[in-house]
């Protein structure tokens, strides 16, 4: 948030967001056009569902003390969700 409101990191973060968002949203589509994912939601809501899961890891790891790492709250939490959307 704070990299945001500096002008002089504003466009490298968010250019990162973009590109990084940009990436998942190619992959899910990838998946919906080859069927391996249910295709109620669209590449665009599914990515960002994925990004809020990397945003709720990080959080998570700021006020409550866990005993798995980052990694493996980011893949059991993503595992689970993506198993949701398979067909």
């Amino acid at each position: 948030e704070e990299l945001l409101h500096n002008t002089h990191t504003r466009e490298t973060v968010e250019s990162g967001f973009l590109e990084r968002r940009d990436g998942l949203q190619n992959i899910f589509q990838g998946a919906l056009d080859a069927k391996e994912i249910d295709d109620s939601l669209s590449a665009g809501i599914l990515a960002d569902m994925l990004m809020g899961i990397f945003i709720v890891c990080t959080l998570n790891r700021r006020v409550i003390q866990r005993k798995r790492s980052y990694k493996e709250d980011i893949v059991l939490l993503s595992n689970k969700w993506i198993s949701t959307l398979k067909k």
